[in-house]
């Protein structure tokens, strides 16, 4: 996969006007299940090119062995370049939760919509926690049951790799902030 789907670099160009309340339904595909839909607000980006967007959840969630709770705050920043994205949680007063990648194909934005295909691979960063891999096996059989292609297979294994070497670097390019 050539170097710049990876570019740690974020063009920091308006794409919609300065309003604070603009929202943008977020669409995720899924193999093999039906598509998930999100309401969210658009805090920045440029259409066509990368968004961050916010929601704050209504539901308990749990990723590995954390509860997200309710009214926890998620900032993701998606690109149509990258073969992943990455969300921020934290908590209604700021605290931070963690950090989650969702490997991914076919990224695309706009104004109102951003639609994207999971590829069921998600690398979870837990706030004073080791980076933790999950839905490896989840994939594979996906690919058996051909849900999903070879080809999508070895992008989710060159995203993997990639940030296996570069996660801190990334969310440092997405969030400014430096992982410790």
């Amino acid at each position: 996969m050539p170097a710049s789907l990876f570019s740690s670099d974020t063009e920091r160009a308006p794409a919609v006007e300065n309003d604070a309340t603009h929202m943008i339904l977020e669409v995720k595909h899924r193999p093999g299940k039906p598509p998930l839909e999100r309401a969210c607000e658009w805090v920045d980006g440029e259409v066509g090119k990368w968004a961050r967007l916010r929601y704050v959840s209504d539901t308990e969630q749990k990723v590995q062995d954390t509860v997200l709770p309710v009214g926890t705050v998620t900032d993701g920043v998606y690109w149509v370049d990258r073969p992943f994205h990455v969300w921020k949680f934290s908590t209604g007063s700021g605290g931070h939760i963690g950090y989650r990648f969702d490997v991914c194909t076919n990224t695309f934005i706009w104004k109102e919509k951003l639609i994207w295909y999971d590829l069921e691979l998600d690398l979870w960063i837990p706030s004073g926690g080791a980076p933790q891999w999950q839905d490896e096996d989840d994939m594979r059989r996906l690919v058996r049951m051909e849900h999903l292609s070879q080809e999508e297979l070895d992008v989710a294994e060159q995203a993997k790799n990639y940030l296996d070497n570069h996660w801190a670097d990334v969310i440092e390019g997405a969030f400014g902030e430096v992982h410790s």
